[in-house]
Parts: structure tokens; sequence; C-alpha cells
């Protein structure tokens, strides 16, 4: 049958030139590609170098935008650190995934790039470090969520960077960060009072968060699923018997309860945005538009932690 023809499939994929897939790290970015060169530890102690800086640099950013209110700086330097570090994350896992996916059931199961190294590296440090950042800030929504979000993050991710198998899973289900753009950006809106000042522009934003949240985690993790189950049964030698039984549950099975939850969230999401657009754009800082908007970010905000778990 068709799945014992598997077997020539390592040799094909010794004789790939990666010469056809798309640029990498290395030719846009050659500063972060140095980074990601270096042996894993020293990576992740570059990355533990790098995100402690930035969240001080966010946070002074942050006093300076409060001034002498009395709002935690801690929580709008959160919100100011994600500004450029989730479209990094967005870079590297796109470029990953231009550079695996044309590899075939070998790229995704016993390959890495520089790409999904740098990735894995970066957001284990931050899941690490972002404890600390919970505990300065003076509201948390549903910190038994965050921290069960990060534990597992630590563990799966870490897991991966260590076997550097299975970096294609990793990396396509943390697309799912094209939803945080959005999110993030309601955040900064109403940190800085801007979902009053440019009331379009806050809708339309939530618009585009339940646009990419149907794209990006309604229809992501489902093909994340069948890719995966497909895989298993056409190529077994190559994929389930080469791999730990951590491996094999823990990702799929934490692929499923992001589905899970984020089927559970939708119809909330749905109707804060509903409500944001049915009363338009006029209903001021106390209104009705302010209620739908949130709506949309309380139910991000307890949401956020467990959704962004691949």
């Amino acid at each position: 049958g068709g799945r014992w023809r598997c077997s020539s499939t390592p040799i094909q994929a010794a004789f790939i030139d990666s010469s056809l897939f798309a640029p990498t790290l290395a030719s846009t970015y050659p500063q972060a590609a140095m980074m990601a060169g270096l042996p894993d530890g020293h990576m992740l102690a570059a990355a533990a170098g790098i995100i402690p800086v930035a969240y001080a640099f966010a946070y002074v950013l942050a006093r300076r935008l409060i001034g002498k209110g009395d709002a935690c700086p801690w929580e709008l330097a959160d919100v100011l650190f994600h500004v450029p570090y989730v479209p990094l994350l967005l870079y590297l896992i796109v470029a990953a995934l231009a550079e695996l996916a044309p590899r075939g059931v070998m790229g995704r199961w016993h390959e890495h790039t520089v790409e999904t190294r740098l990735f894995l590296a970066l957001y284990l440090v931050h899941c690490t470090l972002h404890v600390g950042v919970l505990a300065l800030k003076r509201h948390v929504s549903s910190p038994t969520m965050y921290i069960a979000h990060h534990v597992l993050s630590i563990s799966c991710y870490g897991f991966a960077l260590v076997s550097r198998r299975m970096h294609f899973w990793a990396v396509l289900d943390a697309l799912c960060e094209v939803t945080n753009v959005f999110l993030n950006n309601i955040f900064l809106f109403r940190s800085l009072g801007w979902d009053a000042r440019l009331p379009t522009a806050y809708t339309v934003n939530g618009a585009l968060l339940w646009l990419s949240y149907v794209a990006f985690r309604l229809c992501l993790f489902p093909y994340w699923l069948w890719l995966f189950a497909r895989d298993v049964r056409y190529h077994p030698l190559i994929t389930w018997d080469q791999v730990t039984p951590f491996e094999r549950y823990a990702y799929s099975g934490t692929t499923l309860l992001l589905l899970g939850i984020s089927l559970v969230w939708f119809e909330k999401i749905t109707a804060g945005l509903l409500t944001a657009i049915r009363t338009g754009p006029g209903a001021g800082k106390g209104g009705a538009t302010s209620h739908g908007g949130e709506e949309i970010s309380t139910c991000l905000k307890q949401n956020v932690a467990s959704t962004k778990c691949s």
C-alpha cells in the first residue's frame, strides 16, 4: 500500500535545494541571523538580555505617556512592548513556514530553521519573564489562565527547541499571533484614550480582529489537526513512530484545546463587535460604542493567554 512507500522520503529530502525557498532571516536581518546562529543556550541568553531591555524602554515610555496619573505604568508598558514584539514573531513565523512547508513531511516533522529557533528562544524567554511583569501589573484578568498558558508554552516549545523536531507544527500554531496585532491595538487605544477620539478606527480594528480570529484561529487550528492526522495516517514510519509520546499527544492536545477555547469565546467576541457596529462611531467614551469595545477587549483579555498557546 501507499503507506509503505515512504521509506525513500528521507533520501529525497537530503537532495532538496534550499536556494529554491523564500529568503530567510539571514538575508533580511543579518543582526538577528547572527543571534540565531548561536548555540541554543547562547541564543536563549541573548534573548534573556534583549527582552528585559525592551521592557525597560517600554516602561520609561509608558511613564512619560501616563504622566503623574494613578494609572499603573506596567499595564501600558506591556502593551507598548508587544507593538514591535508581535510583528517580529510573525516575521519569523512566516519566514519559517515559507522555508519548511515546501519540504513536505520531513520538513514538517524533522527539520528546523534559524527562524524557528529564534522564534522559540524569544517566546520561551518572554513567557518566563512575563510572569514577573504580571506580578507588577495592578490588574490582571484571569492570572491563573496566564500562568497555565506560560507553563504549557514553556513545556511544549522548550521540548521542541531541545529536540529540534516538529518546528513546523510550532510555528503553524503560532500563526494565530496575527490576531494579537489587532487585540494589542484595542488595548493600546483604550490605554491612551484613542477609542473615544478615533472611534471609527477603533471599530475597524475590532472588525479586523474578528476577521483574523476566524481565519487564524477557527480555520487555522482545524487545518493543523487535519494536516497532522494526514501525515500520521499516510507516513507513520517517519512521523508517529519517530517522535516521543509527549510530542504525539501534547502538541495535538494543546491545539485541540485551543480550538475548543476559541469556539467558546467566538460568540462573545462577535456580540461585542456587533454592539460597537450597531451603535456607530458617535456614541463617545461613555456610550454604546465604548461599551461594545469594552466587551471585545474584556473577552479577549481574558481569552488571550489561552488562545496564544501553541
